[in-house]
């Protein structure tokens, strides 16, 4: 007997063991005692397999989870890792005859164990393999796969999630140090790498707050279709951190406001509004409740403005967490609001509160010694 051959043990067309002579064998226990009751003897092991049982010649290197053949066919089995959020939410065990899918091993328990979003995809495309990857790839976006190499396991993809998960903090802190260095080309080129790491493994919520950040920065530059495009795909990927949606929502209103799409940038602004979460940190929520008065200043709609610009100078006043400049600029902005609307001693009242928080700010001394003019 060539001990330099291997042979693969299938029973219904599944590989349930190899035989190597001269080597270890991996059986199962009852195959096992047969083949010691053997003594080891392959002709006299394969003489006393029952019906169902075949032996398969087959290259020495392969570990027998990928190509087998039996008969004519060529028999290719090939796993599909599930990832969303950056975990393995399912496997996907397929089976491929002559290069064709052909089923799933155990389908009904492998499709129930999914999520439900990727189970009713998957009936969604009734069972067709190569849909449901590439409707992964276009349409889905929360989920991505990676199929497996023959002899990777799904501690060596842990591991590899691991060592990204690493190297995408890298290339997000260099795009941000960059962005702050107002290097924003070399920013957004390390922002997009670190993007491509999560969307490998459908980290949803990674790749919108990313989005934000390439938004913001395409604001700087005044590219402002950019940013709407960037932060639009943001939240598309619906991402489960509120306050990362709220950053993105009015984001997104002031770049359609800045792209002179005022109806668009109200309705992103409402939507932040309508979404607010109720552990929502102050500075955020006083910032959008400043951003949507200035889109109804702008509209003309002063006391919709006024209201909501109270409501950030109340939350800023009464927060621990929002800074003084912030305050100041609360303040201004309803008095300035107020200054409009010509109610002068309450837009006095809130300037001079402005001044107050920020006394060496010319910005804000200019807007008091004009309502000051205004009262004249």
């Amino acid at each position: 007997m060539d001990r330099g051959k291997k042979f693969l043990l299938m029973r219904d067309q599944e590989v349930v063991g190899f035989i190597r002579p001269g080597h270890q064998v991996e059986l199962p226990p009852t195959e096992k005692a047969l083949w010691e009751a053997s003594d080891q003897d392959l002709d006299r092991f394969a003489a006393q397999l029952s019906a169902g049982y075949t032996l398969v010649e087959v290259d020495p290197t392969d570990d027998g989870d990928n190509l087998v053949f039996t008969g004519e066919n060529l028999l290719d089995r090939r796993k599909y890792y599930m990832f969303h959020n950056g975990d393995i939410v399912g496997v996907l065990d397929a089976v491929f005859t002559n290069g064709e899918f052909a089923y799933l091993v155990d389908e009904e328990v492998t499709v129930a164990n999914l999520p439900d979003a990727l189970s009713e995809y998957w009936t969604s495309k009734k069972g067709d393999l190569g849909q449901f990857l590439l409707g992964l790839e276009e349409e889905e976006r929360r989920f991505n796969y990676l199929e497996a190499m023959g002899d990777e396991t799904e501690d060596d993809l842990s591991d590899e999630i691991l060592s990204d998960r690493a190297e995408i903090q890298l290339h997000w802190e260099r795009g941000l140090a960059m962005r702050d260095r107002f290097l924003f080309l070399r920013a957004l080129r390390e922002l997009e790498i670190a993007a491509a790491l999560c969307d490998k493994y459908a980290m949803v919520n990674f790749l919108a707050e990313l989005c934000n950040e390439m938004g913001n920065i395409y604001i700087a530059f005044e590219d402002y279709e950019a940013a709407v495009e960037v932060l639009e795909e943001g939240l598309s990927y619906d991402p489960t951190d509120v306050v990362c949606k709220t950053r993105l929502l009015t984001n997104s209103s002031q770049a359609y406001d800045l792209a002179g799409k005022r109806k668009k940038a109200i309705e992103k602004i409402e939507q932040a509004l309508s979404d607010i979460p109720p552990d929502i940190y102050d500075s955020l929520l006083a910032g959008v409740y400043s951003q949507a008065a200035s889109l109804y200043n702008q509209e003309g709609n002063f006391e919709r403005a006024i209201q909501l610009y109270k409501l950030a100078a109340y939350l800023a006043d009464n927060s621990t967490t929002v800074s003084d400049q912030e305050k100041a600029m609360f303040h201004n902005n309803l008095g300035m609001a107020y200054l409009e609307h010509k109610d002068l001693a309450t837009a006095l009242e809130q300037l001079k509160k402005a001044v107050e928080l920020q006394p060496h700010d010319p910005f804000y001394q200019e807007n008091l010694a004009r309502c000051y003019d205004e009262m004249k």
